[in-house]
Parts: structure tokens; C-alpha cells; sequence
């Protein structure tokens, strides 16, 4: 998570105008660095929220903190700004400070008041004791008379709320009418009664007197229970805006070191120690007096607390006063895979807010809404399901159903009228119920729970473990930073010649993609470029021409190792026997480098970038010692990679490499300093179910006998053809397919086709056959929606907004990349797949 969210998230929203104004100064830098490396050409607006720049005080700032005459014109405005900034923090710091510290005192002077009034009630509140004491023994209560006892009810009654007095009242009320009648009636039969009735009379008048009396003081014990309430919920409020007020010093502390170190970083001028030195250690709000006052307010208040609240220890009383403090959100590096979820999440809520402010302006009639468009094609890839099942070209009834059922799951892939996991979800509900499986022995169709316990048992295998391998070690490379610090390293080596950015952006693109997958690595590398973006001249052509060329590299690095793409995992799972990483890299390295050559190249002559000079601001690699857990991370990771290798000749003893999948993350998971439940669950888990539904659709085609079927249609129609004739048809078939649909669904539906007409070839060139379609998979990059590369860079806009990239763009620059990609993959990628035995 970004600082800026962390600090958005634990501010308190009413002072939320009092804290360091971080995305304006990071503007600011931003700005600095655009008109640095542009010069005269760069066109400077000031941004919202930015101060206004006096000459003298811009002079007076810069020979304040010692800034060389060279780098005035860089410094003036951004430590104009900060220092702004500091004092609105250290002010309203010490406004809030004296209010803290006024209200304690205020709160101990009225619980002393508490104490002397209340101190009889007190002990008993504290006792919670629901007993009346004997009233003639109580000392707070003096000698009362029959006036003296109303004076005390009447008094309470205006101090206690009217709806706790109001019954009480009319009880006093009464029994003041009784004992008034009572006496009017002694009174005038005195004569007639004599001296016994006055004695009885006497005696009456001491029970009501006592009655009135049991009543103040039930009066009196409410009273000084609502008073205690107050007290102690005027802690509690305290309690909470001095905690708030600490967090309020290290979030702002941590801003401007934080926005210190970044202008350091982007505009290469050290000023963060002056600047720490010179003022942000001398402003009070981040001293350690003040500190140690918000500190010993703290102390007060609980301490307070626990008295009035009567508790056993101090700590009882913390506990308590913590449950009502804000939870606060702490920083932490995101691995990719969040990264990616929440854009996911992001882009779902922009398209919810716009339909909310735009529903009453649309017509029903104007256009179809997405459920609609869904419901339609849904109900198109259902009547094809019921075609298929009345009209088959299969003559079994297994086969016929199974045909159904493949048709139906594909057209639901290819159109996501639902999304493509769900889709996975429904596959063994449909193997089930449409009953396509087979007893291998007997050839008879299975029963319901025997179909049920294969098809569960078929989609967990060595390739989901795999994948998942390959997950952890995307995570723990992005999380602690060691994919970006090698990419920026070998991009800081690079000249500012924007044939050779270009070229050495795209390379970097591929090698991440090789390690933590052609999914990821996008993400990576445009956060590498946002230096060179960000200082561009509007419309300048090497923005969109640096987009599209590491989208495209990423997905031609998908091809570059088993873990690149979801398509290569298949891939391995088909094959029999599975190529080892040594011989994938054989084929791949050659193939991807030669593509990606030729990709920019291609986009040399589209896009034209040296025809627009420019400044460019080159990546920049800050040197830092790296950490035992990095160190851990690599070694884990170079360990995982080796034992991936040589696992043909581990076989013996670990059988699978899915089994090696395990050991990165047992060790990675294994410390929560490196990986934490968090990052597990921001995996990509809707790939990893898409990849178990395309397993149990092919163990279904393949148990019905339908892959065996049509395997012998498609052999006899292209049994004139050489091998190599045949891969260069499946290959351009999976060039158009994958163009329209996902990469993966492409694969799962026809890798295993592929495989089952290679096997009849004379020869037997299935793995050769299924090598290169699933290469031509990744390679299949036309479209906007051909892969995840291409899906994240036609997101990407500039800080006005605008897209960098449009449909046009892949149209013009990513068809003629694929058919780079396919000719090169048909030529020097069949070369290398012959020599090194597929």
C-alpha cells in the first residue's frame, strides 16, 4: 500500500486540511523534474495548492538551507511548500496540544468536586450495591423535617433528568397528600382520641419521614451514577484525541521524510539532512517534548479513568479506553498480486459509479446494458449446447453429450457470458450430470459418484501446484523489492537514445516475465517508466511506443519459461514425457529474442520517436545494501529454479516438478516476514480455477473418446501434409483464436487436439506440435483483450487522464507483431525444438 493511502486512511477525517499536503508536493516534484529535464521546452504550471514563489523569499529559503546556486531554481518552490506545510502542522499541532491539556485539567478539578459531593455514594456505586442502608445512620443526610426532606427532593429532581424524577415525584407527591390528610384528620378529633392517638400519630409521621428520605437518597445514588457516566466518557473522548494527536505527529513525520527522500530521488539534490536538521528536528510537533507531554497527558487520563471506573489495575483500564480508538492501517510493500486485484477492484468501481450518475439520462431504449449483452450471449451459447445435442456428428451418446458439453464451455469462454472461472466451476457439475465419462476397463459409462470422485480427483495435479509455485516466487520478488531493484539497475546502464530505452525496456520485460510470470511483469515495468513518462512532452510519440513494447515483450516473455504464462503450465501437463527446463529455455531464449528484435524494429518505423528529440530522464538505481531477507529470497528462489532444471534428473526422487513446487512455498510462506496469509490470498486464484476447469474438460473429452475422434478426423483431413506443414497450421489457427480470447482458454481447448494429432502423425511429433502452439499462444498479441499485458497497457493514462494507447494502436502495431511472432516461432523456433528433441 502507497503512503498516500496509508496517510488517507488514518487521518482523522476533521483534520484531514491539517496534515502534509503529499500529493500536492509530490506534484511539485514532479513538475521540478519535468522542467529539469526538458529545460526551456517544458511549459510550468503551477499546481493547485501550491505557493505563490517571491523572489525574496525563494532567496531567503535557499541560502536558509545552504542550496548550491546551481540548484536554486529546482529547490526554491518545493521547500517553500514544505516549510508551509510544517508550520500548518506544527500550529494546529499546539492548538490541539492546549486544548488536551485545558480539558484534563478540567476533568480533575470536576472529579474532585465528585469526590467531595458524592463521597458517601461513591463507595457504594463502586460496590454496585442495590441495598438501602439504614437511613437514621446515613451521615450525608442530616436531621431532616418534613420541609427540609421536600427541599432535598425538589433540588434532585432539577439536577436529575425529568424522565428518571417524574416517578418518583408522583410517589413523593402522594405520600405528601396522605401524611397532609392524615394530620387535618388527628387534628380535629385530638380532643376525642386523647394522648395514645398522638403517640400513633407521631410514630406515622417518623415512617413517612423515613419513606421521603429512602427516596432522596435513591435520588442521590442516580444522580451520582449519570455523574460518574460523564466523567468518564469525557476521559474516554480525551483519552482518544491525544492518541489521536500522537498518530497524528508520526504520520506527518513520516510524510516529509518521506517526501524528502523522494524529491532526493528524482531530482538527484541532497537535501534531506539539511532540511532535518534545520527544521523538521526543531518543530515542536515532532519533538521528543512533545512527546514526552502527550506521553504523561496520557498517563493522567488513564489514570483518571481507572479511578472513576473503580478498576483493579491500569492496565484493565487501557484495554478498555484502546477498544475505542480508530484501527489503523499500516504500511506494507504489495506483492503484484494485489497490485493487480486492486486495479481489478478500482476499474469495478468506476464503472459502478458511472452507471449510478448516468441512469437517469439513458434511455432504456438507447443502448444495451452489459447483464443484457451477457443474458444474450448466454442464451446463444445454450441454444448451440441444444443444437449439438439433438445434431451431432458423432454417432456414440457419450461422445454426442461430450460434444455438447464442449461446444457450450468454450462458447462460454470465448464470450464470458459469465466470467471464465465460474465457467471453470460449472465443468464438473456438467461432467456429472451429462454422464461423458467412461470406465477405462469396461467402456461403459461411469455412475454419478464414481464420476463425481474422478473428475474432483483430475483437477488438482502437478500443474496447479506449479502454477502456484510460480505465484509465491512472483510474490516474494515484488514484495521485497528485488524485481524492481535488478530491472532498474540494468536500465540505469542505458543511454537516452529512445531506440535503445525502448529495446532495453522490452528485453527487461521479457526477463521479468520469465520469473514472475507475463502477467506480473507489466505491472513491474510501468512503474519503471513513470520517470520517463511523467517528463514527456504531451503527445510525444515514445510514450504509447513504450507502453506497447513492453506489453507486447510481456507477452512474448510469456513464452520464456514453464512459470511465464498459465498456457506453458498446460503446456507441460500434456506433454508426455514434459520437457525439462532446460530444454524449454533451448527453444525459448532464441525464439523470444529474436521476436522481440523484430517487434522493435516494427515499432521503430510505426512510431518514429527519434524524429522528435527530446530530453530524456533515465531510470534512475539507487545503490542500497540489501537485507538477510532478500538475501533469503533469493537464495530460495535461485535454489527452486536450479532443482526445476534438473528435475528430469531428480525424477527418482521427487517424481514431479509440482513437487518441487511445494518447497518455495513451504519456505516462503513458512516466515511471515517474508509472506504473509495476506499475500496468499491476493493470489490470482481465478487463474488457478480456470486452469483446474480446463483440466477437467480435457479428462472429460478424453474419457468420452471424443479428443480420440476428432484427433482421427482432423489427421485424415491433413494426411497429405508434412509435420512441419501441420505446425504451421496449428499455429496460425491458435494465432486467430488466441487474438480473440484469453490466452489460456485458447490453450485448453486446443493444446490437447494438437497433442492427439501429433501422436498419429508417422513419428509421433506431438510435443513438437503442442511446444509451438503453445509458444504461438503467447505470441497472439492483436487485440486489447489478447492477454493480460495488453489488457493493463490500454489502462495505463498520463496524469491528465488521457490513455496512451487506443484500439488503433494494437491494430497497427500488435497484428504485424504476431505475424512476427508466428513466422519467427514457425523458422528459428521449429530449429530449436528439432535439435533439442522435442
Amino acid at each position: 500500500m502507497k503512503f498516500e493511502s496509508v496517510l488517507q486512511f488514518n487521518a482523522v477525517p476533521e483534520w484531514a486540511d491539517k496534515y502534509v499536503a503529499y500529493h500536492n508536493l509530490k506534484k511539485i516534484i514532479y513538475s521540478v523534474e519535468k522542467k529539469n529535464v526538458l529545460g526551456a521546452e517544458a511549459q510550468e504550471q503551477p499546481e493547485e495548492g501550491s505557493p505563490m514563489i517571491d523572489q525574496s523569499q525563494a532567496a531567503r529559503v535557499l541560502e536558509f538551507y545552504e542550496i548550491p546556486p546551481s540548484q536554486s531554481s529546482t529547490c526554491a518552490r518545493f521547500l517553500i511548500a514544505l516549510d508551509r506545510d510544517i508550520e500548518t502542522v506544527n500550529n494546529f499541532y499546539l492548538e490541539k496540544e492546549k486544548q488536551a491539556i485545558e480539558q484534563t485539567e478540567k476533568l480533575e478539578a470536576d472529579f474532585k468536586k465528585y469526590e467531595e459531593k458524592f463521597e458517601k455514594v461513591i463507595e457504594m456505586l463502586d460496590e454496585s450495591t442495590c441495598s438501602i442502608p439504614n437511613l437514621k445512620t446515613v451521615e450525608f443526610i442530616p436531621d431532616l423535617n418534613r420541609s427540609q426532606s421536600r427541599s432535598v427532593i425538589l433540588t434532585s429532581q432539577n439536577e436529575s433528568s425529568d424522565s428518571e424524577v417524574e416517578q418518583e415525584n408522583r410517589l413523593l407527591n402522594k405520600k405528601a397528600k396522605s401524611r397532609n390528610k392524615i394530620s387535618r384528620s388527628h387534628l380535629s378529633s385530638s380532643n376525642a382520641v386523647g394522648r395514645s392517638s398522638e403517640t400513633e400519630q407521631s410514630e406515622y409521621e417518623d415512617d413517612e419521614i423515613e419513606n421521603l428520605l429512602e427516596v432522596a437518597f435513591k435520588i442521590k445514588m442516580r444522580q451520582a451514577s449519570m455523574r460518574k457516566k460523564i466523567l468518564s466518557n469525557k476521559a474516554r473522548e480525551l483519552f482518544i484525541l491525544v492518541s489521536d494527536l500522537q498518530t497524528f505527529s508520526k504520520l506527518n513525520s513520516t510524510g516529509f521524510n518521506k517526501i524528502l527522500k523522494k524529491f532526493e530521488k528524482v531530482n538527484k539534490i541532497s537535501i534531506k539532512n539539511t532540511y532535518t536538521t534545520k527544521t523538521l528536528n526543531n518543530s515542536y510537533a515532532f519533538s521528543s517534548e512533545a512527546h514526552i507531554r502527550s506521553n504523561t497527558l496520557l498517563s493522567r487520563i488513564v489514570s483518571l479513568f481507572s479511578t472513576i471506573n473503580a478498576y483493579p489495575s491500569e492496565k484493565e483500564a487501557i484495554e478498555d479506553l484502546k477498544t475505542s480508538l480508530r484501527d489503523q492501517v499500516y504500511w506494507d510493500r504489495n506483492t503484484v498480486w494485489r497490485d493487480l486485484i486492486s486495479m481489478e477492484r478500482k476499474v469495478g468501481a468506476v464503472e459502478v459509479l458511472s452507471m449510478q450518475k448516468t441512469t437517469e439520462l439513458i434511455k432504456p431504449t438507447s443502448s444495451w446494458s452489459k447483464e443484457s449483452i451477457q443474458l444474450l450471449y448466454f442464451a446463444l451459447c445454450l441454444s448451440a449446447f441444444t443444437f449439438c445435442l439433438i445434431y451431432s456428428p458423432f454417432t456414440d451418446l457419450v461422445q454426442q453429450r461430450c460434444w455438447a458439453l464442449l461446444v457450450f464451455v468454450s462458447s462460454l469462454w470465448a464470450t464470458e457470458a459469465i466470467p471464465l472461472h465460474v465457467t471453470a466451476m460449472f465443468v464438473p457439475l456438467l461432467v456429472v450430470v451429462l454422464q461423458v465419462l467412461k470406465d477405462p476397463s469396461s467402456s461403459k459409462v461411469m455412475p454419478a459418484s464414481d464420476s463425481a470422485k474422478f473428475i474432483f480427483s483430475s483437477m488438482f495435479t502437478s500443474v496447479i501446484m506449479l502454477l502456484l509455485g510460480g505465484f509465491t516466487l512472483a510474490a516474494a520478488l515484488s514484495k521485497h523489492n528485488i524485481a524492481k531493484v535488478a530491472a532498474s539497475f540494468v536500465l540505469s546502464k542505458v543511454n537516452n537514445s529512445p531506440e535503445s530505452i525502448l529495446l532495453a525496456n522490452m528485453f527487461v520485460a521479457t526477463f521479468a516475465s520469465m520469473w514472475i510470470s507475463n502477467v506480473a511483469a507489466p505491472v513491474l515495468c510501468f512503474s519503471l517508466i513513470q520517470p520517463i513518462l511523467r517528463t514527456l512532452p504531451d503527445d510525444h510519440p515514445l510514450g504509447p511506443c513504450l507502453v506497447i513494447g513492453i506489453a507486447l515483450a510481456s507477452n512474448v516473455g510469456g513464452m520464456a519459461s514453464p512459470i511465464a504464462s498459465p498456457q506453458n503450465i498446460i503446456a507441460i501437463g500434456i506433454m508426455d514425457p514434459a520437457p525439462s527446463w532446460l530444454q524449454w529455455f533451448l527453444v525459448s531464449i532464441p525464439t523470444c529474442t529474436v521476436i522481440n528484435i523484430g517487434v522493435w524494429g516494427f515499432l521503430l518505423l510505426v512510431y518514429k520517436p527519434s524524429q522528435h528529440p527530446v530530453n530524456l530522464n533515465r531510470t534512475r538505481f539507487i545503490p542500497e545494501k540489501l537485507t538477510s531477507t532478500q538475501w533469503y529470497v533469493i537464495a530460495v528462489s535461485g535454489v527452486t529454479i536450479v532443482l526445476w532444471c534438473l528435475s528430469t534428473s531428480l525424477s527418482h526422487l521427487f517424481g514431479d516438478m509440482g513437487v518441487l513446487a511445494i518447497l518455495p512455498i513451504v519456505f516462503l510462506f513458512g516466515s511471515t516476514s517474508v509472506l504473509s496469509k495476506e499475500d496468499f490470498n491476493n493470489f490470482l486464484w481465478t487463474v488457478v480455477v480456470l486452469a483446474m476447469g480446463g483440466t477437467a474438460l480435457g479428462k472429460a473429452v478424453q474419457s468420452s473418446g471424443l479428443l480420440d475422434e476428432i484427433s482421427k478426423i482432423i489427421a485424415g483431413m491433413i494426411g497429405d501434409l508434412s509435420p512441419y506443414m501441420v505446425l504451421a497450421a496449428f499455429c496460425g489457427l491458435i494465432l486467430v483464436v488466441c487474438t480473440f480470447v484469453s490466452h489460456t482458454v485458447g490453450a485448453m481447448i486446443i493444446l490437447p487436439i494438437v497433442y492427439e494429432v501429433g501422436y498419429r502423425i508417422p513419428g509421433n511429433y506431438s510435443r513438437i506440435l503442442v511446444m509451438a502452439s503453445a509458444l504461438m499462444a503467447s505470441g497472439a498479441m492483436g487485440l486489447p483483450v489478447s492477454g493480460f499485458p495488453n489488457m493493463n497497457a490500454i489502462m495505463l493514462e498520463d496524469a491528465k487522464g488521457k490513455p496512451y494507447l487506443t484500439v488503433r494502436d494494437f491494430f497497427v502495431a500488435g497484428v504485424p507483431s504476431s505475424v512476427v511472432a508466428y513466422f519467427v516461432i514457425i523458422t528459428i523456433g521449429y530449429f530449436f525444438m528439432y535439435i533439442s528433441g522435442f
